[in-house]
């Protein structure tokens, strides 16, 4: 799996309206302020949030990136950030995604959008028959989302709920969620 596959995904399609980005050192500001807002970081690893130190991560995880090893986007529409999203700890048969904050000002749709996305590249581009991925306990509009999008709890420990979401529900979600989808694939005008 290469950033060059991925790369060929209409997922990152800047023609679209809505799309994903590779994250670059320039976005540490705004990854930072996604982070260290209180609204959104209840649910997420706690993380020095100095606009220097997230550089400095953005730059080792470009050697991950290069690597193969994970991969990190912003959540974009109408050429504007909205969020992140990561994909990581890629196994034989499965790959996780997470990492996911979006602001909460933010279009129509675009969070199942970006869901639909990891789905598209994980499935579709790079072949795995699944996903796995936790959520923290408490985090309850995550896991619901989950949930409704087909996803399987697997197992819980003191801090996550862990799922799988197997390639045969990926069809299923995408139809479910074809309104989402035909909103943000739209062309740019």
């Amino acid at each position: 799996m290469s950033r060059k596959e991925i790369l060929k995904s209409d997922a990152l399609d800047d023609g679209y309206i809505s799309h994903l980005r590779f994250v670059e050192e320039s976005d540490a500001a705004f990854i930072c302020g996604l982070r260290s807002d209180s609204k959104l970081n209840a649910h997420i690893s706690q993380a020095d949030v100095s606009v220097e130190a997230q550089r400095k991560w953005i730059s080792d995880y470009k050697a991950r990136e290069a690597a193969g090893d994970e991969y990190y986007f912003v959540i974009r529409h109408q050429a504007k950030d909205y969020g992140v999203v990561r994909m990581y700890d890629f196994q034989p048969d499965s790959f996780c995604w997470g990492s996911w904050i979006i602001l909460p000002e933010r279009p129509s749709g675009l969070v199942t959008f970006s869901a639909l996305m990891m789905y598209e590249i994980g499935f579709d581009v790079l072949d795995y028959p699944r996903s796995h991925f936790d959520v923290r306990h408490g985090n309850t509009n995550v896991i619901n989302f989950h949930l409704r999008s087909g996803a399987t709890p697997t197992h819980a420990d003191e801090a996550n709920q862990y799922f799988n979401f197997e390639r045969a529900q990926w069809p299923v979600f995408r139809e479910k969620s074809a309104a989402q989808l035909n909103a943000h694939r739209m062309p740019c005008r």
